[in-house]
């Protein structure tokens, strides 16, 4: 890449960073959380369920207006708007109001800035570079996401106090928006962007998107993966009721699990799918490893209960899990899809794939609440079923893809 797509990417990163901020916090902070909002599991549960709801309602309408308007100025709006929910939310609101948030941020985030920010991403890359571009993204998120959380982490272990926590972190998140908004608006020109933007996609090009096997199949995948990722958000509790880790040591294994690992995990498997020239081959090749983990996770809980053992195995599950989603929409890529509908397909993937963040967390929260810790071990059930899911989608995709190159060969040997 060269030193402007860099710092692009840079500034894409700062905006993922902030604009998930609030809601994806949980993954390290889950207990302060709790504890400075002064809400049960089931609550902060159905704030989530809200983001993901609103969320996957607006992936695919969120596709199609990137595909009609200007990446930068979607861009720049969500991450304005992100910036002042994020900075009302330090100020703690009533459980209502932050259900209200909750929805508002989700239409910024996925609405406007996903959809926009993946086309961004794909045109950067093209089809030779795909893998190292998402790779970089999601390991600079990664690197954000650390620093903020390392500042959040010293603050509570020095000062033990939930509250001032909580607050720090959100207005950090506020702040990192702000920035990207302006580093958005003033270093993406509408020259560069008006190449990526489209505004003749018509029905029977909407109709193609929608009977493409490949759509659904990778659609299902991402959504394999992503409940395994959203999974993740409850490791730190389980870390807590089960094996009775202290606050101040989840806390340090969350900012390595959730953030650490992003940054390698990102480079790491980006490098591999360009590699490979291949993102699939490298989630069917994950994805095993991913039964085999749970597999131990229920066991382990169940019988003989090793410390050691299941934070290793927990970080090597968050690893394998972080790197398959910075590399699914690398999928989307590969199957060489027209830069004009490439917005709505990434919408018509992402409400399906990104689903989990919508009926994950209720469902969770609800098993924790009835079954206590054993709630921990339905939950590993579903995604040891989930993960074998996505192994069959992804031989599937494959045998479609084969079948595609193969009518190809045939029509270039008839025109012949």
């Amino acid at each position: 890449m060269d030193k402007k797509k860099s710092i692009m990417v840079l500034l894409l990163s700062f905006g993922i960073v902030g604009i998930y901020g609030f809601p994806y916090m949980k993954g390290t902070f889950y207990n302060v959380i709790k504890a400075a909002l002064c809400l049960s599991d089931i609550e902060l549960s159905r704030i989530w369920g809200v983001f993901g709801t609103v969320g996957m309602l607006s992936y695919v309408v969120g596709g199609y207006f990137t595909d009609r308007f200007s990446p930068r100025k979607i861009l720049t709006l969500a991450l304005v708007i992100s910036s002042f929910l994020h900075l009302y939310v330090s100020f703690v609101p009533s459980y209502p109001i932050l259900l209200i948030i909750s929805g508002l941020m989700g239409l910024a985030a996925v609405f406007a800035f996903f959809p926009a920010s993946s086309k961004v991403l794909s045109y950067l890359g093209s089809n030779h570079n795909a893998g190292k571009v998402f790779g970089v993204y999601y390991a600079l998120e990664g690197l954000g996401g650390m620093i903020v959380n390392s500042i959040g982490s010293r603050m509570y272990m020095a000062t033990g106090n939930e509250l001032e926590t909580f607050v720090l972190i959100v207005r950090l998140f506020a702040v990192l928006n702000l920035v990207s908004a302006i580093g958005v608006y003033y270093w993406f020109s509408e020259i560069e962007t008006k190449s990526i933007q489209g505004n003749q996609i018509t029905f029977s090009q909407m109709k193609h998107v929608f009977g493409r096997k490949e759509v659904w199949l990778i659609a299902v995948i991402t959504m394999c993966n992503f409940l395994l990722y959203c999974s993740m958000t409850y490791i730190t509790p389980y870390l807590t009721d089960i094996y009775g880790v202290s606050e101040g040591r989840a806390l340090i294994f969350g900012i390595v699990r959730v953030n650490i690992l992003t940054v390698f995990a990102g480079i790491i498997f980006g490098r591999m799918a360009d590699w490979k020239q291949s993102a699939l081959k490298v989630i069917e090749w994950t994805m095993p490893i991913q039964c085999v983990i749970l597999c131990l996770l229920i066991g382990n809980q169940m019988t003989i209960k090793m410390e050691m053992a299941t934070i290793i195995l927990t970080m090597v599950y968050a690893f394998a899990a972080t790197g398959v989603k910075t590399i699914c929409l690398v999928l989307i890529t590969e199957s060489e899809f027209p830069m004009l509908i490439v917005g709505t397909v990434i919408g018509v993937v992402s409400f399906i794939g990104y689903s989990p963040d919508a009926f994950l967390y209720p469902v969770a929260g609800k098993l924790l609440d009835m079954y206590g810790k054993q709630g921990y071990s339905y939950l590993f059930c579903i995604c040891l079923a989930v993960a074998v899911l996505a192994i069959i989608c992804c031989r599937k995709l494959q045998k479609v893809r084969r079948e595609e190159c193969e009518k190809r060969s045939n029509r270039i040997s008839d025109f012949a």
